[in-house]
């Protein structure tokens, strides 16, 4: 997982968050899932990562959610 910090608009901050998969079990290649949430602008790094990474899980669910599989 990786995470991309951006700036700060309106108070909140932008931040791109990235999970590859490697779908070796499949037929081969990568997947690559990405949200890009905005939070609260925290004085605090590991807050707004930490603020981010549970934006963007509880974002995928709902997509998940909206499109079963």
């Amino acid at each position: 997982m990786t995470q991309e910090t951006q700036d700060v608009i309106d108070g909140r901050r932008q931040v791109v968050v990235r999970v590859l998969f490697d779908r070796s079990d499949a037929d081969g290649g990568i997947v690559e899932v990405a949200a890009t949430v905005r939070v609260p602008a925290i004085e605090s790094e590991t807050q707004t990562e930490a603020a981010a990474r549970q934006s963007a899980r509880r974002a995928l669910q709902q997509a998940l959610t909206a499109f079963p599989l």
